[in-house]
């Protein structure tokens, strides 16, 4: 016999995992690129809320937004926002080469670089990843009914 709480959380999996297939693949695929948009970006722990928020605004899958979020801050954050920099240095004329002193000045403008590499990393990473989750979730086999 099944208590109340194992038959609770039976329907609560059936039920996200209905969520999960009963979506287009443009919705499955926007779910996850949003996740890993914010983590590129430096929200600085903010990412997660935004992009659930923006998910859920939009009606995109919400199971892939959290899962793609919460696996790219753990595998992204360490070293993305040195890219972040690399990239944005790099288009704001390498201000910075060598070391890097830290004053209340340089601190402004690393985060402009920073936040400009976000930006063209997250765009880019974005746009190629949704592109191979659509294409490939297009040809996976559809389940017999």
């Amino acid at each position: 016999m099944h208590s109340s709480l194992q038959v609770y959380q039976k329907n609560y999996v059936q039920a996200l995992y209905q969520n999960m297939m009963n979506l287009s693949h443009h919705k499955i695929a926007m779910g996850l690129v949003i996740g890993i948009f914010f983590s590129v970006l430096p929200t600085f722990g903010l990412g997660l809320f935004f992009s659930l928020l923006l998910s859920w605004l939009r009606k995109w899958n919400l199971i892939a937004t959290f899962t793609s979020s919460l696996l790219s801050n753990f595998l992204i954050i360490p070293s993305i926002y040195f890219y972040d920099f690399i990239v944005g240095n790099w288009i704001l004329g390498q201000r910075y080469a060598g070391q890097i002193v830290i004053t209340p000045k340089s601190l402004e403008y690393l985060g402009l670089e920073v936040y400009l590499g976000g930006i063209i990393l997250a765009t880019i990473s974005c746009v190629l990843l949704y592109l191979f989750i659509h294409t490939a979730a297009r040809y996976y086999p559809e389940k017999k009914r």
